[in-house]
């Protein structure tokens, strides 16, 4: 049976993680929140389905990958929200900063506009944009013989950025509030080489919030 095949079924791992954060109200019209997540993970971190291709000349041949046993992670988060009168609606922004011990820099900003067409329902646009850096221990295949302790190529773990776009329409009753939106999501490799497992996608979404 090739050392590939075999799949752990005995590995453990553990996680960790506190948030300590603030809102603080600064106006009638605006709030401000932010906060620091860190993020503690050990044991066994990959995944046993993933394989990465190593090259002997113009052979490859296929090995499970491996991931440190180890990783601190710690994400800033600040949240604005903004009632504009002369608008008659709300700002919604969001900024994340993330970093951890593997090597991965990445920032998220979120931003939705919610505008009142009736008394009980809002127009929410939306748009979300990604990127980061890939981890030190990441590439698309490896060569024989300068491969390191640690290799992965796990498309989650390189360098890219996305964007997307989406719009929803919310109703709000008494104590419920029904959702439907949709969103075009668009990612693209930070690599020279193209990554297939980014792809772009259209997503449809039905919700409802009941208080209770």
């Amino acid at each position: 049976i090739p050392s590939w095949s075999v799949r752990d079924t005995d590995r453990r791992k553990g996680s960790f993680s506190i948030y300590l954060g603030v809102t603080q109200v600064i106006n009638r019209f605006t709030t401000l929140q932010t906060g620091v997540d860190f993020g503690q993970r050990t044991g066994y971190l990959g995944d046993p389905y993933k394989l990465v291709a190593v090259m002997n000349g113009v052979n490859a041949s296929p090995r499970n990958e491996v991931r440190p046993e180890n990783r601190s992670m710690l994400s800033w988060t600040t949240r604005l929200r903004k009632f504009m009168p002369t608008l008659k609606g709300t700002l919604h922004l969001d900024y994340r900063f993330y970093d951890d011990t593997w090597g991965i820099q990445s920032h998220t900003i979120d931003t939705a506009w919610h505008h009142p067409i009736t008394s009980t329902i809002d127009l929410i646009p939306s748009f979300r944009f990604y990127q980061q850096s890939e981890a030190s221990f990441y590439e698309p295949y490896f060569i024989q013989g300068s491969i390191g302790e640690f290799y992965s190529s796990d498309y989650r773990l390189s360098a890219f950025s996305s964007v997307s776009f989406g719009i929803g329409v919310q109703k709000t009753f008494k104590d419920l509030k029904l959702l439907a939106s949709i969103e075009q999501y668009q990612s693209s490799d930070d690599n020279d080489i193209e990554n297939a497992a980014l792809v772009d996608f259209m997503i449809l979404s039905l919700g409802v919030d009941y208080k209770f």
